[in-house]
């Protein structure tokens, strides 16, 4: 809604509007809603209904602290609580999985936006009001999707089932998941060397990551997309982000070109 409406730096009261029996809400919205986007209107306006409007200058409130004011400490304390920061009582937001991993920052922040299904998708922004083709680039069949393109996009399964193999339990689970979080999570655990441990703690993080790369590349610099170059890229940031792990240095970038199977099974 603030997204649509005109007056984003209105006062609450430029937005009510009192009659003798009732209020209601005008927030000079500056199109036509869709129909998803008068459920929220809706749900806000009953939200905004059992609010008491007094007479009075707008203010800020900070409401995780007794008196009003943000702190830090808040903040912290706030952040700092798991169940805090769940999207839905029944699903807490899964903070090891974006914070515990491995992977440089930047590859926690986008975990971060997968985990709350606002990675920037098609349809996530035509949802914020853009009009753009909703056909997903990698595969020019569907509609693009968070689901679609990291687990159900053809081109995306090609990626999956050259690592896991397509007669493997663990290939043929990713038909019935419904979010890239719970895949992750569901991420069985492994036996092996260490190497063969690194590799395959990274390996889902890597195959989200270079599609997304790859889809990025596409779409803005209508690069072309391979299997052979997106493995590649897979391995060789497999490579990087396990640089540290010390040991590492006992093996060379050619053993993942060359023994990857011998290293996924721990015989390397």
């Amino acid at each position: 809604m603030f997204n649509l409406s005109e007056k984003k730096d209105g006062r609450v009261y430029e937005m009510r509007q009192i009659t003798e029996t009732t209020t209601s809400w005008n927030l000079h919205l500056r199109r036509n809603m869709h129909v998803w986007e008068e459920e929220q209107y809706n749900a806000l306006q009953g939200t905004l209904a059992q609010i008491n409007n007094e007479e009075g200058d707008d203010s800020w409130s900070w409401t995780k602290d007794n008196r009003g004011i943000f702190t830090v400490k808040s903040m912290y304390e706030l952040i700092s609580t798991p169940q805090n920061l769940s999207p839905s009582p029944h699903h807490p937001f899964p903070y090891t999985l974006v914070w515990k991993k491995p992977v440089p920052l930047n590859i926690k922040m986008f975990l971060w936006t997968l985990a709350l299904g606002r990675t920037q998708t098609v349809d996530n922004l035509n949802r914020k009001g853009q009009t753009l083709d909703a056909v997903c680039v990698m595969c020019g069949m569907l509609e693009e999707s968070i689901l679609h393109l990291f687990l159900h996009c053809p081109k995306s399964l090609e990626i999956w089932a050259f690592f896991l193999g397509f007669n493997s339990d663990l290939y043929a689970s990713i038909f019935e998941t419904v979010s890239v979080t719970e895949w992750l999570l569901a991420w069985p655990k492994k036996r092996g060397n260490d190497l063969s441990l690194i590799v395959w703690q990274l390996l889902p993080v890597a195959i989200i990551w270079i599609i997304w790369k790859f889809r990025n590349g596409r779409t803005f610099s209508g690069k072309e997309i391979t299997t052979g170059k997106m493995v590649m890229e897979i391995k060789g940031i497999i490579w990087y982000w396990g640089g540290i792990w010390p040991g590492r240095r006992r093996y060379r970038f050619q053993d993942l070109l060359s023994n990857w199977d011998d290293i996924i099974n721990g015989a390397s």
